[in-house]
């Protein structure tokens, strides 16, 4: 079954639509009947058009465990993302305000693991296991909201190791890892 993908917005692919008829058109034989020519030429505009196969729906359809699509990626990357983003205030890199004071440094860890938490109560997970092991991605965002104003020289130091730990836990070869367990998991 096909479907017949036709967007007239798309410029490019209007152009290539004209060509490869009017290119395919021009080869016909002009001694056809006009009724023949006009059967020929609207087999040639239909045939001209994009196509996109509709795949029926399979459970164990391979492309449900690709990286973008389970909760648990999810939650790994908005983890990285609030530490890297505390991460960069420190030096004042990538157009962050650099942090001079304490109550700076509160500030933005407490504005940036809220946004954190609210990525991860939009999830839904599987299992409470599942939600327990993104919430405590990364340290969890409390960890860092209460870390004592003592500590905060070392801060750089802390949220660079957990920006490696979680890269790490993002690598290739650990989603594929991943995949493999939860294939093993519906087999």
């Amino acid at each position: 079954m096909f479907i017949f993908l036709w967007d007239r917005t798309k410029i490019k692919q209007v152009e290539h639509y004209q060509k490869a008829v009017e290119n395919k058109v021009l080869k016909l034989s002009p001694s056809l009947p006009l009724a023949d020519l006009i059967e020929e030429i609207a087999n040639i505009s239909v045939s001209a058009c994009t196509k996109a196969t509709q795949r029926p729906k399979a459970f164990y359809n391979i492309s449900k465990f690709k990286d973008g699509w389970r909760p648990i990626l999810v939650a790994k990357l908005a983890a990285l993302t609030a530490i890297t983003t505390m991460r960069q205030y420190i030096p004042g890199a990538h157009r962050r305000e650099q942090w001079w004071n304490m109550e700076d440094i509160s500030m933005v860890i407490r504005r940036v693991t809220i946004e954190w938490e609210h990525k991860l109560h939009a999830l839904q997970f599987d299992s409470n296991e599942q939600y327990k092991e993104a919430h405590m991605m990364g340290k969890e965002p409390a960890h860092w909201r209460l870390i004592e104003m003592r500590q905060h020289p070392l801060l750089a130091n802390l949220l660079r190791k957990a920006e490696l730990q979680l890269m790490k836990k993002i690598h290739g070869r650990q989603q594929s890892l991943e995949r493999t367990q939860i294939a093993k998991c519906f087999s």
